[in-house]
């Protein structure tokens, strides 16, 4: 259930802010690293 609903809400927030969602991601996934 939660997978899925994490598909949709990146299915929605890519449309939104389209290359500004996975840019956003991008830094998040930078920041994980660095913790």
């Amino acid at each position: 259930m939660s997978s899925h609903g994490n598909s949709l809400f990146l299915r929605e927030s890519g449309q939104r802010l389209g290359r500004v969602g996975w840019l956003q991601r991008l830094q998040e996934s930078l920041q994980q690293r660095a913790l």
